[in-house]
């Protein structure tokens, strides 16, 4: 008979000055970034819900006629609103109602976990994404951000 023996999970356990965490200091401000943008693709998507909710004949800037003054006459530029681009990254949860928004896909479950320190190595839950998805999905809303960034500049 052979003994079977249970194997246990490799934690990669990391100590700071505060206490465990289960990542690096690299890892944690890739996460970190990685929300910034995340939030940066919450807020594009309300853009892009706020542009899909009017009529393309009402998709157009507005001017002023006389100056900046509040109250004054405005009127419809030929200029159209451009669509706002959605990162690939992150799907709605739900395409259609008021309550819609993204799946982070366990990104922000992941960045709390790496903020807040624990006392014991063996109270350090591990992370839902491994060090090669974090690179990746960086990798990818930059490109994303990138495109952003392009289509401003052009517009």
């Amino acid at each position: 008979m052979h003994d079977l023996k249970k194997k246990e999970e490799k934690k990669d356990v990391f100590l700071s000055k505060r206490g465990f965490h289960p990542c690096d200091y690299q890892t944690f401000l890739k996460l970190k970034e990685l929300k910034k943008l995340f939030w940066l693709a919450s807020y594009q998507y309300g853009a892009w819900r706020r542009w899909d909710r009017k009529e393309p004949q009402n998709r157009f800037y507005w001017n002023n006629l006389h100056g900046s003054k509040e109250g004054a006459r405005k009127q419809r530029s030929d200029r159209p609103i451009p669509e706002p681009l959605i990162c690939p990254l992150w799907q709605p949860v739900c395409r259609w109602g008021s309550n819609s928004k993204l799946n982070d896909n366990g990104l922000l479950e992941a960045y709390e976990a790496v903020r807040m320190p624990q006392k014991n190595a063996t109270d350090v839950k591990p992370l839902g994404l491994t060090a090669v998805e974090i690179d990746g999905l960086l990798a990818e809303a930059r490109e994303w951000l990138a495109e952003i960034e392009k289509a401003h500049k052009a517009a």
